[in-house]
């Protein structure tokens, strides 16, 4: 996610920066069908084993004060404007984009 130079700047001290990137990849390029029906068979096969695939994230979200029922709407699928998401200073946007930004072509 992000790769780090060493350099030596013009005063002759030994200094690095750090340039971060992020790239989306559409899981049907290399996954043998939907994401999301990955995910419901794992919860379904949970389900016959009366286990759960997400007890570490589970109990860290407990941890922080999540109810079930936020846990549950956090672990469902979701949307996400990926073509409103373009630059990394999106991440500083006050609250959500338009809803028109969440309908990818």
């Amino acid at each position: 996610m992000g790769r780090r130079t060493d350099y030596t700047n013009a005063d002759g001290k030994e200094t690095h920066k750090t340039a971060m990137f992020a790239s989306f990849k559409d899981s049907h390029q290399f996954m043998p069908c939907a994401l999301a029906k990955l995910v419901d068979s794992l919860k379904a096969s949970d389900k016959a084993r009366r286990t759960d695939s997400f007890t570490i994230t589970r109990g860290y979200l407990r941890g922080k004060g999540y109810t079930d029922a936020q846990i549950d709407l956090l672990l469902q699928k979701g949307i996400f404007p990926y073509s409103w998401f373009d630059d990394a200073s999106k991440l500083d946007y006050p609250g959500l984009p338009s809803q028109d930004a969440f309908k990818d072509e």
